[in-house]
């Protein structure tokens, strides 16, 4: 339905107001015909209806619905500081030392009585000092993550 009203700044404007809108809101809501272009006028932002304004301003002054979302805090969930697990930390730092001085050596395997020579280890590092352990053999990067398991109940 095309429908010509006069805007805010006093402009004649014409616009298309979907019929299906105006019944739907007409027969859901019990209101007139106007009243139902009034509102989608108001809804698409080419009218300001001062009672909407209104109640917008006050439900962002309360913080409720979708006006007040951004008044509230994101993230309401308590962040709780986790404590460092040493046992594990030593772990890790055993098994990166344990690397390190097969660095040192000589990186050879014996497979009965045959010598099969590895590639070299490089770049061993703590990537999570609880966690993983990272490092290149030759070509091929590799980690070691550490999982500790919680006891059966």
């Amino acid at each position: 339905m095309k429908y010509t009203f006069v805007d805010d700044a006093g402009h004649k404007r014409t616009v298309n107001i979907p019929q299906e809108y105006i019944t739907l809101n007409t027969h859901a809501l019990g209101i007139t015909e106007q009243e139902a272009i009034d509102m989608w006028l108001s809804d698409e932002g080419y009218i300001v209806n001062p009672v909407v304004q209104e109640l917008t301003e006050k439900a962002k002054q309360n913080g409720v619905g979708s006006a007040g979302v951004a008044s509230r805090p994101k993230n309401t969930r308590r962040q709780v500081a986790r404590k460092p697990d040493y046992e594990k930390r030593w772990l890790i730092e055993y098994a990166a030392e344990a690397l390190k001085n097969v660095v040192n050596g000589e990186p050879a395997y014996w497979n009965s009585d045959e010598k099969i020579e590895l590639p070299h280890l490089d770049n061993i590092e703590i990537t999570n000092p609880e966690r993983i352990i990272s490092f290149t053999l030759g070509e091929n990067d590799y980690s070691f993550t550490l999982t500790k398991h919680r006891k059966k109940k």
